[in-house]
């Protein structure tokens, strides 16, 4: 139950970080509400599966895989690109690649295999909250007081999600039982 409540809250706090005052939502809040729905079924198919396999070769695995629909995309999608804006861009795409992506991914499908798939979802939704924060201290990006309500309240969000609430009850109702004896 404990972790269906934190999703609501979870919900109301990215509403406080994306929606603008004039309840208007960015081209970019669109991307990332996208993907707020698609992640799911990612944590979901690594729930499944990651208990079944190898985590590395399954993280392997799953990099080929996107590699290819992107670079297909790529080619359909996006203008021609020119070897040298690759070969400038080389040590960012690595690290994007290698950081962010393998070693994070491959960390998130061995990590996962014994979490709850909706406590795992609520705790990975803070790379939207670390996003926003990020952009404020190394972009100077100025935040708004709904902002750091949404991110306050998205960590409070993770943390209930990671609470026992039948072992806080059960606790609760023996102190209760010890006292009226």
């Amino acid at each position: 139950l404990n972790v269906w409540i934190a999703v609501l809250i979870s919900v109301a706090g990215f509403y406080l970080l994306c929606i603008k005052e004039d309840f208007s939502i960015a081209r970019s809040d669109i991307y990332v509400i996208l993907c707020a729905l698609i992640f799911p079924v990612h944590i979901l198919a690594i729930d499944r599966f990651a208990p079944r396999c190898d985590g590395v070769r399954m993280s392997c695995v799953q990099f080929f895989t996107a590699a290819i629909i992107n670079s297909a995309v790529a080619v359909i999608f996006e203008r021609p690109i020119a070897i040298g804006e690759i070969a400038g861009a080389v040590l960012p795409v690595l690290y994007l690649g290698i950081g962010s992506s393998g070693i994070a991914y491959t960390l998130q499908i061995i990590g996962q295999r014994n979490a709850n798939p909706t406590a795992a979802t609520i705790v990975l939704s803070l790379e939207s909250v670390f996003g926003v924060i990020g952009s404020a201290l190394i972009l100077k990006s100025a935040m708004l007081p709904r902002e750091y309500a949404g991110c306050a309240i998205v960590l409070l969000a993770v943390i209930l999600s990671q609470i026992d609430a039948t072992a806080l009850i059960k606790a609760y109702k023996s102190k209760r039982l010890t006292k009226n004896e």
